[in-house]
């Protein structure tokens, strides 16, 4: 059986704080299923073989995230560019 590592053992083990560990599973360098479970909904548990190969191997590895909304906008149905529309920001006043 694999052996996992909680985030404190992992800080520990590579010298980051428990919150850089944190940081880099929302940044997406650690990967789910290929660096850490999740057994519920706040535990993290990290798989130390994988760890390690990471730590050797170095952290180029990132998981692609959502598309920025900018880079959405970018784009039309017919996949042409087009500049995005600005509306100015209006504020409402109470009379």
């Amino acid at each position: 059986m694999e052996e996992l590592l909680t985030v404190r053992q992992l800080a520990k083990l590579t010298g980051y704080a428990e919150q850089t560990v944190y940081n880099k599973v929302s940044k997406g360098e650690f990967i789910l299923g290929r660096h850490y479970y999740k057994p519920t909904r706040k535990k993290v548990l990290f798989i130390r073989a994988a760890i390690q190969e990471w730590l050797i191997n170095g952290s180029t590895h990132k998981a692609p995230g959502p598309k920025k909304e900018s880079e959405q906008s970018k784009q039309t149905v017919e996949g042409t560019k087009s500049s995005p529309r600005v509306i100015p920001h209006q504020r409402r006043i109470k009379i």
